[in-house]
């Protein structure tokens, strides 16, 4: 059932990807420093791809210092998207599987290369090259439009989300759109099945619960993200892949937008916010890399609010980096690299 949803998926979404690189119009490149821009590329068509890039270099990943103790906590909540503190938070419970699409292929394949990587270092189980994709990154034109076009046609794609929500995710007009579909089962891994003791109604059997574990576990089977095209210019790919990471390997939200407070300079979340992006994080910080890792430690079924608590004091005891090191995912977007609308 796994894989014929994500082979469903990946139909649906690949007229998206080739009306992206199907674009031959190019804009004229932005400013910036020659240690963060890679040479102007053609988006080359090609079918959609899992595998990280052929090559013997080694992404290595770093970030930020943490902020202060006491923002950590207000990180965490401001980020975290739960709809009942007593649900557990959602999570993948097995392999992940990234892929990106949309770019040039050399972006494509480092942006997939860096997202296992942040994986791999929170500790997040990746599966082998030439898996079925379950995290999907896309670059598209228009991410309103695909959303809209979606939600007329084929609003399965959109899994167990509640219809006002996707309303409100086509209304929204900024450059980036993000659902995650997940599936609740019990402790055992059990799912819900319809009919079994009372007639139409969803049931999962459990055998106990308690204060800090719940009765059930909320399990990510897919992640979509789509950008805009225009959004990427300028940014790294380091960026936007470990922004991709924290989208769609955990239930966050972006910061600085809506009536979120978080700051966008603390978090690789607030990418794609308002204002001045000169202080935006290039990669991910240091709240944002134990925030994955205590994420997907411990039991699944542990309660939101409990589980924040946790994570809280899990990343606010961890040791902030004491400096960079250098990455084989650098390079920021040139206009001349991405097709214009």
């Amino acid at each position: 059932m796994r894989r014929s949803f994500l082979l469903s998926l990946a139909f649906v979404l690949a007229p998206v990807c080739a009306a992206t690189t199907a674009s031959a119009a190019l804009v004229q490149p932005v400013p910036s420093t020659p240690a963060d821009t890679a040479p102007a590329q053609s988006v080359p068509t090609r079918p959609a791809s899992s595998a990280p890039p052929a090559s013997s270099s080694t992404v290595v990943v770093t970030a930020r210092r943490l902020p202060p103790a006491k923002m950590v906590e207000h990180l965490t909540h401001a980020v975290t998207q739960s709809a009942d503190a007593s649900e557990a938070l959602a999570r993948f419970p097995d392999m992940v599987c990234p892929s990106s699409e949309g770019m040039p292929l050399d972006y494509d394949a480092r942006i997939v290369a860096r997202i296992r990587a942040d994986a791999a270092a929170a500790a997040i189980g990746v599966d082998k090259p030439g898996c079925h994709p379950n995290v999907i990154v896309m670059v598209v034109p228009n991410g309103q439009a695909v959303v809209r076009a979606l939600r007329r046609t084929q609003s399965y794609i959109f899994g167990d989300m509640e219809p006002h929500q996707i309303a409100e995710m086509a209304a929204d007009a900024g450059p980036v759109h993000a659902w995650t579909v997940t599936r609740r089962r019990s402790r055992d891994a059990d799912t819900e099945r319809v009919g079994t003791m009372m007639q139409d109604v969803p049931e999962i059997q459990v055998r106990d619960a308690s204060i800090i574990l719940a009765a059930t576990r909320l399990d990510m089977t897919a992640s979509v993200l789509l950008i805009d095209v225009d959004a990427v210019i300028g940014k790294t790919v380091n960026q936007i892949a470990d922004y991709a990471a924290m989208r769609t390997l955990a239930p966050t939200r972006p910061a600085g937008t809506g009536h979120h407070s978080a700051n966008p300079d603390d978090t690789i979340l607030g990418l794609f916010a308002p204002g001045d992006p000169a202080g935006r994080p290039r990669g991910l910080t240091g709240f944002d890399a134990g925030y994955l890792k205590a994420l997907y430690h411990g039991p699944a079924t542990e309660r939101g609010m409990a589980k924040m608590g946790q994570m809280v004091r899990s990343i606010a005891a961890a040791s902030p980096p004491s400096g960079a090191a250098p990455s084989a995912a650098t390079g920021s977007m040139p206009s001349s690299a991405v097709p214009a609308r």
